[in-house]
């Protein structure tokens, strides 16, 4: 299975493949959503439309690895087709509009992925896609929404990690927004604190270490 939504924060493209691997996964799903996309997966009826989400996933998984500028459009653009024809069949497949929105950045369509997460908030409010419209500002250069979408993020986590419904991951996703805010060497303070209180936690050493190699302006670019 590919990697689901922001493992530490990151975007990743979402494909599902077979059961094993989504249950051996499944906390990796947007935080609210668990058992309903296992249930959604696991119905036989949404096959064809999960074929034409993985179809996409594939390419963005891959892209980089092409280098005709040509052929490059050419797949992106099908990928694009494959996720309108899943958005059109089921208007509320939430990782067909991430990848779309992802499909667009790489064809350099930023402002459409904008409107693809806008109006996937209209549908779905996650902490995610508020985090993925600030990413997506700061890549145009728009600071000033870029920041105030990662402070709507930062709040988004805080109230959901007040639910019973939050995972760990929330926690560190929470972490990597706070990056984009406070800078990485406020975040690692932060998590140095937490070590000496709890050296052995092997969660914020993995998380220290990933924080130390981080580079903003390489993310942002690859994004």
């Amino acid at each position: 299975m590919k990697y689901l939504l922001f493992i530490f924060g990151i975007v990743v493209i979402i494909s599902c493949n077979t059961k094993k691997d989504r249950t051996n996964t499944s906390n990796n799903l947007p935080n609210d959503s668990i058992q309903n996309e296992l249930l959604y997966y696991s119905n036989k009826k949404n096959k064809d439309l999960i074929i034409l989400n993985d179809n996409a996933v594939k390419v963005l998984h891959n892209i980089d690895r092409v280098t005709d500028s040509k052929m490059k459009d050419s797949l992106l653009n099908k990928a694009m087709s494959d996720l309108n024809k899943v958005i059109q069949k089921d208007s509320n497949f939430y990782f067909a509009y991430m990848n779309k929105a992802a499909v667009l950045r790489r064809l350099g369509k930023y402002q459409e992925s904008i409107e693809v997460l806008q109006k996937l908030l209209e549908r779905k409010k996650t902490p995610e896609v508020i985090f993925a419209l600030g990413l997506t500002y700061e890549k145009i250069g728009n600071l000033k929404l870029a920041n105030k979408k990662y402070k709507e993020a930062l709040t988004a986590y805080d109230n959901y990690l007040k639910t019973p419904r939050a995972i760990a991951q929330d926690l560190i996703n929470k972490q990597f927004v706070m990056i984009f805010i406070q800078g990485k060497e406020k975040v690692l303070k932060q998590i140095n604190a937490e070590l000496k209180k709890n050296p052995d936690n092997i969660e914020l050493l993995t998380n220290k270490s990933i924080i130390e190699k981080f580079n903003r302006q390489e993310f942002i670019s690859s994004f």
